[in-house]
């Protein structure tokens, strides 16, 4: 286990393949995490507790209260869900248990 916990990501969904990529989703534990990726720059964010909805993690007062993950993200022209997958592993996240927009590949 790391310093955030499990993070065994069971759903993810790609919400934009523009600029920025982005990827939200859910953890085993109901924690949910948003992932982006814009001119080689990286961010996840994650969720302290488990919440049910992305728009959760940012509270109307602006003082978001999760973690934030961040790393350059050297091929950033490449947008793939494959990229994702292993930017995802690389950020420490369990991505055996994920199904995709629905899917499970």
């Amino acid at each position: 286990m790391n310093k955030v916990g499990d993070m065994n990501v069971v759903y993810a969904e790609c919400t934009s393949i523009a600029c920025p990529f982005q990827w939200e989703g859910k953890l085993e534990d109901g924690r949910m995490f948003y992932y982006r990726s814009r001119h080689g720059y990286l961010t996840i964010e994650l969720s302290k507790e488990p919440i049910d909805s992305i728009d959760d993690m940012w509270p109307e007062d602006g003082k978001y209260d999760g973690y934030i993950l961040e790393m350059e993200d050297a091929e950033w022209g490449a947008w793939s869900r494959d990229k994702f997958i292993e930017n995802m592993k690389t950020a420490g996240f369990n991505m055996d248990k994920v199904l995709y927009n629905g899917i499970k590949t």
